[in-house]
């Protein structure tokens, strides 16, 4: 095949190569997650488009399009064209997802921020991401997933494993880990959904099914939902499932399951090896979400479903009829709020019924959980089949860079937030405001830290002198916010101490006409009385004061004043003993992530290390092998050799 080009052609190519260079560059440069980003992402793919559409009208041009090698070309040429669609479609749906939670991080850092709309926001992102991510990465399961769901048998260098479709050992390569809950939405979402005990399980294997990869895809883009099998029993054991898309699917073969189609698969019990079950309440949320998105989309199309649609979806509606407490009752709430318009009465039903009790200490302890599990999802991790790993690496330093700079501007503004509210009432306001700010300020402080010890790893010299000014603006904000914060506070001490000398000073004797002490002027009148004893009267009158007020008053007014300074000394030092209580309990708070961090790192080193161990005792015992085989041959050898020099000589 001749696939020239002409003159205009090549030059139209070099300058397409170059524009994508430059594209490139600028997208590397530019914060994961920008306008700039996605939209320099989309241009490099309409480069790449336009050189493949270049070279392909050439190759047609000059070739036999009858020639078998001309349409494994083009054949190429669909398939890479359909590549570049799949992941400039990837690339707007992550758009639109960061576009979401950017808006949700602008709404919580402002002072008219509620639980209410912050959370509809928040199940209106988490439905994005599960409707539009569609298949996940799945990576092979773990050993104990394998061990769970009836581990593996070797047989002639076979790994099989057993199917819970017919309950046969079926080879291993056929079947995927599905993740019942997206492994990318993270543990804090995980967590904030369905209680803290389910946040070290997402990538246990009771958040896990072993599926054949067909039925993974489709469980995956929410077409098959698994349900209970009997609704007699709260402690569910046997599971079945329900196909909810039909779409194109009911006639579809379940390959390589022989003649199964999916209609076959629609209320087939799944069996299992053992007693081992995935959790009831990560099965409930997929069946819930499933609905959601199946309803929401027939409402879009016009097709009202107010009534059961028992012909089209049967017994969607009463699969799920056991009970159980499963996801937050708040999120059950939010889904309502948000999506209760587009779902059937009945459905709405089922999932208050599942709502369980999970209470936060208060709305902005609720609603800061919120927004902190926004920082973990990792939004484009999990669609990029294309990608290596490098770029997999990448992409979750530039997640973390982001979410470390999301978190300093929330945290910037709450800081200037209570400092604005400090500063309306410096000597009204709480102490407990002091405390919270300090928290805050040191919270701010270590934040900036961790963003510049990890935007000096940067590789890129732009990304990284970006993210050194930013370090700099941060660290000014601190250094302002500390000295706004400190002239507030002694001007509220000064003001206290004032106030405080003048309650005391203005009970003195001498500014009344009638003192307080109703004794003060006892020598006074006793001087004129008609009774009183002369020698008295002569005593009082070279010994007695003529204001009233003995010695001894200003002395207790001098102890009651020194008291109130010690009062006020020991309320402050009691302060800053909190504050440091607070800094200290963050921080402790901050090493137990580090050490959840290097526990998940000594995880999977040691998972490679397993990984290596089995993979150098495969080795030494093949060399085994190759040795005993070696001197055998070289056995056989030499009694050939003696054969025939001995028979044929």
């Amino acid at each position: 095949m001749n696939s020239k080009l002409t003159d205009d052609e090549k030059y139209r190519v070099k300058d397409l190569r170059a524009a994508i260079r430059r594209t490139r560059q600028r997208s590397s440069e530019a914060v994961y997650g920008s306008e700039d980003y996605w939209k320099y992402s989309k241009k490099e793919l309409d480069g790449e488009d336009q050189i493949s559409d270049l070279r392909f009208r050439a190759l047609q041009r000059n070739s036999d399009l009858l020639d078998p090698s001309f349409e494994r070309a083009a054949q190429e040429y669909k398939v890479q064209k359909e590549r570049r669609g799949a992941k400039r479609r990837s690339i707007l749906e992550k758009e639109k997802i960061f576009v979401k939670r950017n808006k949700i991080l602008q709404q919580s850092s402002s002072t008219t921020a509620n639980l209410t709309s912050t959370r509809a926001a928040y199940v209106d992102l988490l439905l994005t991401i599960q409707s539009q991510t569609g298949r996940q990465k799945q990576s092979d399961f773990s050993k104990d997933g394998l061990r769970a769901y009836g581990g593996t048998t070797k047989v002639n260098n076979s790994t099989y494993c057993f199917s819970v479709l017919d309950g046969t050992r079926r080879d291993k390569d056929g079947f995927v880990a599905a993740h019942i809950f997206p492994p990318s939405i993270g543990p804090k979402v995980m967590e904030y959904i369905f209680g803290r005990d389910a946040r070290y399980e997402i990538n246990s294997p009771r958040n896990a099914l072993l599926l054949p990869k067909k039925i993974e895809k489709h469980f995956s883009a929410h077409q098959i939902v698994i349900v209970p099998a009997r609704s007699d029993n709260s402690d569910v054991r046997e599971w079945q499932f329900l196909i909810v898309d039909k779409s194109g699917l009911w006639n579809e073969y379940v390959s390589p399951f022989g003649p199964m189609r999916f209609s076959d698969l629609h209320g087939r019990k799944l069996i299992f090896p053992n007693d081992f079950r995935p959790r009831a309440r990560y099965l409930y949320f997929h069946y819930l979400i499933s609905m959601i998105i199946h309803f929401r989309a027939a409402k879009k199309t016009g097709i009202v479903r107010s009534e059961l649609p028992d012909a089209e979806w049967p017994e969607l509606m009463r699969a799920w009829a056991t009970h159980g407490e499963y996801l937050r009752d708040n999120m059950i709430y939010g889904f309502m709020e948000e999506f209760g318009h587009d779902l059937p009465e009945d459905l709405k039903e089922n999932a208050l019924a599942h709502c369980a009790p999970i209470r936060s200490n208060s709305e902005a302890e609720e609603l800061d959980e919120v927004i902190d599990s926004l920082g973990m999802i990792q939004i484009g991790s999990d669609n990029d089949d294309d990608e290596d790993d490098d770029d997999d690496d990448d992409d979750d330093e530039d997640d973390d860079e982001n979410s470390l700079f999301n978190a300093a501007l929330k945290q910037s503004a709450a800081v200037r937030r209570d400092l604005d509210a400090f500063a309306e009432s410096p000597t009204s306001g709480p102490a407990a405001l002091q405390g919270q700010i300090s928290a805050s300020l040191t919270s701010f402080s270590r934040t900036i830290d961790d963003y510049s010890s990890l935007s000096k790893k940067e590789l890129i010299p732009a990304k990284q002198e970006k993210a050194f000014e930013r370090v700099k603006n941060f660290r000014t904000e601190l250094a302002d916010y500390r000295l706004q914060f400190d002239r507030l506070r002694k001007e509220r001490e000064e003001a206290q101490v004032t106030a405080n000398r003048n309650e005391l000073l203005g009970r003195r004797p001498h500014n009344a006409a009638t003192p307080e002490n109703p004794y003060a002027q006892s020598n006074l009148s006793a001087q004129h009385s008609a009774f009183a004893s002369p020698h008295r009267q002569q005593a009082h009158a070279s010994g007695g004061l003529s204001f009233g007020a003995s010695p001894s008053d200003y002395n207790r007014e001098t102890h009651a004043l020194r008291e109130q300074s010690f009062l006020a000394n020991t309320n402050n030092q009691i302060d800053e003993f909190l504050d440091r209580g607070r800094a200290v309990l963050a921080d402790l708070g901050q090493q137990r992530e580090m050490l959840k961090g290097t526990q998940r790192r000594l995880y999977s080193v040691a998972n490679t290390l397993g990984v290596s161990g089995d993979t150098i005792r495969m080795i030494e015992r093949r060399a085994k092998q190759d040795k005993w085989i070696f001197w055998a041959g070289l056995v056989i050898f030499i009694l050939f050799c003696w054969a025939v020099l001995h028979f044929l000589r």
